[in-house]
């Protein structure tokens, strides 16, 4: 049974028993094996979450900074409207194995943010102003971006469209949750992560001036003059 049926009928059963009365030392639970998946869920998601913030993590120590690095993490949500995208369209649900697809794509998703914002920090070390040194690193590393992506959809393919099975469990989902993800995050990489890296950029430079106007204090605002003696 997918996972969302059992949540569906989890509901229907819940509301059935909620008024109803057993009878003197009678009791009823979901059984052992709901508990257990709901056990399996909770690692599954638990497991997401860290995934998440040790590629956060890791990016924030290669740039050395904690900043620039959501700008390439900015393409985790948008893989996550291409996943929503493909389960609804193949009328998947969003079981264990599309769950191990997630945590895969995460860590293909966030490469080709990575190439992009590394060339485009190398180029503004060469003396590029920040802007030009974004277009042209998106330029050259279009090909390159769409080469990578467009191996991996196609080699998710026959796993996406296949019967095979682990355990009575589908690789299909797996495949299409990586297929759906890299599909939409690829085509918008281009796009939204110069456009993050642009906005969080203005936030740090603006947070730095402003903390140190704060910290320099202005003249005859923070201090009292002597009066000078003739």
């Amino acid at each position: 049974m997918e996972t969302d049926d059992v949540r569906r009928t989890d509901a229907q059963i819940e509301s059935l028993m909620e008024g109803f009365e057993m009878p003197r030392g009678y009791r009823w639970d979901r059984g052992s094996g709901y508990y257990q998946m709901d056990k399996e869920n909770q690692e599954i998601r638990f497991a997401l979450i860290m995934i998440f913030i040790f590629v956060l993590f890791l990016m924030g120590v290669l740039f050395e900074s904690f900043v620039l690095p959501l700008a390439v993490i900015g393409t985790v949500p948008i893989a996550g409207v291409g996943v929503i995208w493909m389960l609804v369209a193949s009328d998947t649900a969003f079981e264990r194995m599309a769950s191990v697809g997630a945590m895969i794509l995460i860590g293909i998703v966030v490469n080709n943010g990575i190439v992009l914002v590394d060339l485009s920090q190398r180029l503004m070390k060469q003396g590029l102003p920040r802007n030009q040194a974004l277009i042209e690193a998106s330029k050259r590393r279009f090909r390159p971006i769409w080469i990578t992506s467009l191996t991996t959809i196609f080699g998710m393919v026959p796993i996406a469209i296949g019967g095979s099975k682990v355990m009575d469990m589908s690789y299909a989902p797996m495949g299409r949750v990586i297929i759906g993800g890299l599909l939409v995050s690829t085509f918008l990489t281009l796009i939204v992560v110069p456009l993050f890296y642009t906005f969080l950029d203005d936030l740090r430079n603006w947070f730095a001036r402003s903390l140190g106007m704060v910290f320099s204090g202005k003249p005859g605002m923070s201090s009292t003059r002597k009066a000078e003696v003739p």
